[in-house]
C-alpha cells in the first residue's frame, strides 16, 4: 500500500493520480489519496477535489494510514521529513517529496509502503499505463444546451482550442510570481502559424477570463469566444477542449492535459516555451511531438 497526495487544480490532480496508477501497477498493490489538502482555507488558491468527476476508482487514506508517514505535528518534524529528501538515498526513505519538476525515474522503482507529495507533471510518470489513464480521463459530462452547441460546432468544424489562463495567475501575487503569465505575442505567433497549417480553421477561446480575451482577440478571424459564467462549467469546458482537433495551451495543466487526451492522430499542438519561473522551459513537460513557441 502506498499513498499519494492530491492538491491544486483539475490538471494537478490528473498527474497525481496518474503516477499512483503507475505504481501501483509495478507494485501490484493498491494506493490510497491523501485529500486533507482541499480542507485547507489557506491556500493561495482554493480548489476542489475534481477525480470524483471521472470514472475512477479511488480509495480516500484515513488519518491512521497518513499519520504513519508524515509527522508534521510540528515545524520541526516537517523540516527534518523535507531534509530526509535531500540526504537520505531513496530507498531509505517512506515520505517522497518531489524536489524539481524535472522526471526523476528512480521514483518509479519505488517499493511499496511509501507516501509521495508533489505534481509530477510528466508523462514518462505514467508511460506504461497511458492507455488505461486515457480511457479513465475520457469523459463526457453531461452538457447544457449552450456547450451542446459549441460541441456540435467543433466536431463538424477544422477546431482549434485557445486556452489562456489568468485568473489566480493575474491576481495572486505569489501565483504570478511563481507561474508568470503567457504573453499575448505567443498567442499571436501560434495563430498565424495555425492558420497557415490548417484549412479553414475554427478558434475557440476557452478562458477564466473570457472579457479579457474578448477584448484583445476581438480580432482574430473565425473565433468563438466558449467559456461561460455557468456553475459547474470547468469539467464541461475541459471536455469541449479534448474534443477540439487541434490546441494552443497554455502554461496551465488543465490545457496540458486537454492536448494530451485529444484523440486526433494528426493534431498539432502548441505550447509555450516557459512554463513558470521555476521551470524555466518546458523539456520536462512537454512531449516530442508537440510544437513549442517563446512565451
Amino acid at each position: 500500500m502506498f499513498i499519494v497526495k492530491i492538491q491544486g487544480g483539475l490538471g494537478n490532480q490528473l498527474f497525481q493520480y496518474a503516477i499512483g496508477l503507475e505504481l501501483s501497477k509495478n507494485n501490484e498493490c493498491e494506493f490510497y489519496l491523501d485529500t486533507k489538502w482541499f480542507e485547507n482555507k489557506n491556500n493561495d488558491t482554493s480548489r476542489n477535489f475534481m477525480l470524483d468527476k471521472f470514472k475512477i476508482n479511488y480509495k480516500i487514506a484515513t488519518d491512521y494510514q497518513i499519520n504513519k508517514f508524515i509527522n508534521h505535528s510540528s515545524l520541526f518534524n516537517k523540516i527534518i521529513d523535507r531534509a530526509k529528501n535531500y540526504f537520505y538515498p531513496l530507498k531509505f526513505r517512506k515520505y517522497i517529496f518531489e524536489i524539481e519538476n524535472n522526471f526523476e525515474p528512480k521514483i518509479l522503482q519505488l517499493k511499496d509502503n511509501f507516501y509521495l507529495d508533489g505534481t509530477w507533471m510528466n508523462e514518462n510518470y505514467f508511460i506504461s499505463v497511458a492507455n488505461d489513464v486515457r480511457k479513465l480521463y475520457t469523459n463526457r459530462p453531461q452538457l447544457n444546451n449552450y456547450y451542446e452547441q459549441i460541441e456540435n460546432l467543433i466536431n463538424t468544424t477544422n477546431s482549434v482550442c485557445v486556452h489562456i489562463r489568468r485568473g489566480d495567475y493575474a491576481n495572486n501575487p505569489n501565483t504570478l510570481k511563481y507561474h508568470g503569465l503567457t504573453s499575448l505575442e505567443y498567442y499571436e505567433n501560434t495563430i498565424s502559424f495555425m492558420s497557415k497549417k490548417i484549412d479553414n480553421p475554427q478558434f475557440y477561446f476557452f478562458s477564466d477570463d473570457i472579457d479579457w480575451v474578448k477584448i484583445n482577440f476581438k480580432n482574430t478571424p473565425n473565433s468563438i469566444f466558449v467559456s461561460s459564467e455557468f456553475n459547474e462549467s470547468d469539467l464541461q469546458e475541459f471536455y469541449l477542449m479534448t474534443i477540439c482537433k487541434n490546441q494552443i495551451i497554455a502554461n496551465s495543466t488543465f490545457s496540458w492535459w486537454a492536448a494530451w487526451l485529444n484523440s486526433n492522430p494528426s493534431k498539432l499542438i502548441c505550447a509555450p516555451k516557459r512554463w513558470s519561473s521555476v521551470v524555466l522551459d518546458s523539456k520536462c513537460l512537454i512531449p516530442d511531438n508537440w510544437i513549442v513557441f517563446n512565451s
